[in-house]
């Protein structure tokens, strides 16, 4: 377990930067990085994170075991705003097809959970990480942002998600 910890800690230090990203206003640069948490030995979240600029948006997706039981959160951020709205979609599925409704958090944040374990989950995470996403954010003025990352995401953070979510469900 301390070598995938270690292998881990690795695979998350590597940072994708580039402007595979399109978006309404101004030309986008992107930072994508693998999420793994753990907790002591055992592994509470393994995801992708992204993070546009100038829109100053980030976007988390992962696997998490919330009260001992996993799920599938998404959360986006956008710096100096509070969201209201979040609709993520990939090549052939809507985030609002197996997300509940939105939860907004004390941060200013928005969050939606699925169940991970569903068909369309699984097609869902197969095309987030191979074919991109479009995702629309709504912030609590009105004013709203769309972004879109082609994919695929880079071999390393598709890996280490990947490493991770197998040891995740044993």
């Amino acid at each position: 377990m301390k070598y995938l910890a270690r292998t881990c800690a690795f695979l998350a230090a590597a940072v994708f930067a580039g402007s595979d990203a399109a978006a309404t206003g101004p030309a986008q640069q992107i930072a994508i990085s693998p999420i793994i948490e753990m907790q002591g030995d055992n592994i509470i979240a393994c995801g992708q994170r992204v993070r546009f600029e100038p829109s100053h948006v980030q976007i988390d997706l992962a696997l998490r075991k919330e009260d001992a039981r996993p799920l599938l959160a998404v959360i986006a951020h956008q710096d100096g705003e509070r969201l209201e709205g979040l609709a993520l979609k990939t090549a052939t599925i809507s985030a609002s097809d197996i997300f509940g409704h939105e939860i907004i958090l004390p941060d200013g944040g928005v969050k939606r959970v699925a169940a991970p374990t569903s068909d369309k989950a699984t097609v869902f995470l197969r095309e987030y990480f191979v074919s991109g996403f479009e995702l629309g954010l709504r912030a609590s003025d009105g004013k709203t942002i769309e972004l879109q990352l082609d994919g695929p995401s880079p071999n390393s953070v598709r890996a280490a998600y990947l490493n991770c979510a197998g040891d995740f469900f044993r």
